[in-house]
């Protein structure tokens, strides 16, 4: 297992042209898993190598948050009364793997199971410094956006 994992440092990275997720490949069933595991899910293989996920996926399904999660784990400053809902959905890559994050740059009413998107950074927070806190998202591509 890998322990201290934090989003940004081994979840995934921005490699000058986009967000790339960051999972692992089973050596024994090839099953992909998001986030990278030093065992497979699948059969329990010991041995995984870390795999970059495609870019994009297509929406698995969506729901609104509309509460405050519980912190932690969430990291947002915000108070209860002070929470903004947002998107969230699971978007399921052409490995089969399906990764769950923030929706970004759409409205409840512009997306639809089904939708192609693709993966964005967002700012959620600020650490105690006020420095950016970000994650990744799923973004509708550009041809989804124009409905």
């Amino acid at each position: 297992m890998i322990s201290d994992r934090t989003e940004s440092s081994q979840d995934w990275r921005s490699d000058g042209t986009g967000v790339v997720l960051q999972g692992s490949q089973c050596a024994a069933c090839y099953t992909v898993g998001f986030p990278a595991a030093e065992s497979c899910t699948g059969c329990g293989g010991e041995t995984t190598t870390a795999v970059d996920l495609p870019t994009e996926g297509e929406l698995w399904t969506w729901t609104t948050q509309s509460v405050r999660p519980p912190s932690p784990p969430y990291a947002g400053a915000e108070s209860a009364e002070d929470f903004s809902p947002y998107l969230v959905g699971y978007v399921a890559f052409e490995s089969g793997v399906c990764v769950e994050g923030r929706l970004a740059e759409v409205e409840p009413g512009g997306v639809r199971i089904g939708d192609r998107m693709h993966i964005v950074p967002v700012e959620y927070s600020t650490d105690s410094q006020g420095a950016p806190l970000s994650t990744f998202a799923f973004a509708p591509t550009s041809a989804e956006v124009t409905r």
